[in-house]
C-alpha cells in the first residue's frame, strides 16, 4: 500500500489548502517546557555536570518544541522558524527562587553549553542567536557539529562565584520546515579547579527534538492499521483526516476528534487502512479556551 502525507493549516478564517507529500520517517520524540537546568553532580572537584531536568525534554520523553514561521518584516528572524528554551545553569543563591538549586555546580564554576549535533530536513540548518544582533551566532547545517561553545553563566569566573545564568532574548531558529534533533552537551571551563583548569566535568549529551513548522513525523502500517505520528502545541488543537482520492477536495474524512496538543508527538491510528493508496493530513487550528 502507498501511504502518503500532508500537514495543511487553519487560521482563525479557513483551511490553507493542503499539498500532498511522502512522509517523511524521523527516528525522534522530545520538547522543551521554558527552562532547561545544569547542575553538577556534586560541587568537589572533576564532579560531572548534568541536565538536571533533562528528563523531560530528551527524545524519550516524547518532547517537541515548535519553531514557527516568522512573518515579520522588522523581526530578525524573518523567513525564519523560531522559538526559545531558555539554558539555565543553576544557582548557589537561595535568593534566585525557580533558578536556585540545591546540587548547583560549585562557586567559582562558568558554565559553557556547545551544539554537538543536528539532525534534520535535507538543506534544513539550526541556528542559535545571541540576544543582540542581526545575524545568529551560530548557524549549524544539518549533519553538521559540533559548534563553538557559548557562556551560560554571567559570572565573570572569579573564585567565589555564583554559576548562575539566565539570559532572555536568546533564540533558536531553524531556516527549513521539519523534524531537527539538536545534540547539546554543557562544559565548564573556569580555571578554579585543579591545577588551574576546570572544576566540573562536561555533561553527557542530550537530544531534544524541534519541529520548524508543524510536521507529520512518519506514518507505519501493520496490515490494516495505519499509525500517524505528529507534533503538537499546547497552542493549537490538531484533528487527522484520510482520503483515498486526491483529486477530490470532499475526500478528506475525520479519523480522530479535535485533539489538544500537548508540545508533545501524538498518534492516531487508521484500523481502515485497506486499498492501493491512502492519504494522511492533520488539520492545525489555534486553540481557543
Amino acid at each position: 500500500m502507498n501511504f502518503q502525507t500532508n500537514f495543511s493549516r487553519l487560521n482563525s478564517l479557513k483551511a490553507a489548502l493542503a499539498v500532498a507529500a511522502l512522509a517523511r520517517v524521523f527516528d525522534v520524540s522530545a520538547q522543551d517546557h521554558g527552562h532547561l537546568y545544569i547542575s553538577a553532580q556534586s560541587q568537589q572537584g572533576g564532579a560531572q555536570l548534568y541536565f538536571d531536568n533533562g528528563g523531560i525534554f530528551d527524545l524519550a520523553s516524547g518532547y517537541v518544541k515548535t519553531l514557527l514561521f516568522n512573518t515579520n518584516a522588522a523581526s530578525r528572524y524573518v523567513s525564519r522558524y523560531d522559538g526559545n528554551i531558555t539554558i539555565t545553569p543553576r544557582s548557589t543563591n537561595t535568593l534566585r527562587g525557580a533558578d536556585y538549586g540545591p546540587n548547583a555546580a560549585a562557586p567559582g564554576s562558568v558554565i559553557y553549553c556547545q551544539i554537538t549535533r543536528v539532525d534534520g530536513p535535507l538543506g534544513g540548518a539550526f541556528e542559535f542567536w545571541e540576544n543582540t544582533g542581526s545575524e545568529p551566532a551560530l548557524s549549524i547545517p544539518v549533519g553538521n557539529g559540533p559548534t563553538n561553545l557559548v557562556k551560560f553563566s554571567q559570572s565573570t569566573g572569579a573564585p567565589g562565584d555564583d554559576p548562575w545564568g539566565h539570559i532572555h532574548g536568546r533564540r533558536f531558529t531553524a531556516t527549513a520546515p521539519g523534524i531537527y534533533r539538536v545534540t547539546f552537551r554543557a562544559f565548564e571551563l573556569s580555571t578554579n579547579g585543579p591545577a588551574g583548569g576546570p572544576i566540573h566535568a562536561p555533561s553527557e549529551p542530550i537530544t531534544i527534538a524541534f519541529q520548524a513548522d508543524f510536521a507529520i513525523t512518519s506514518i507505519a502500517r501493520t496490515n490494516n492499521l495505519a499509525t500517524v505520528k505528529f507534533g503538537t502545541a499546547v497552542t493549537h488543537d490538531f484533528t487527522v483526516q484520510a482520503s483515498t482520492n486526491l483529486l477530490s477536495s470532499n475526500s478528506w474524512v475525520n479519523i480522530s476528534a479535535k485533539l489538544r496538543g500537548n508540545d508533545y508527538f501524538q498518534t492516531v491510528q487508521d484500523p481502515n487502512a485497506t486499498g492501493a493508496a491512502k492519504f494522511y493530513r492533520v488539520l492545525v487550528e489555534p486553540f481557543v479556551p
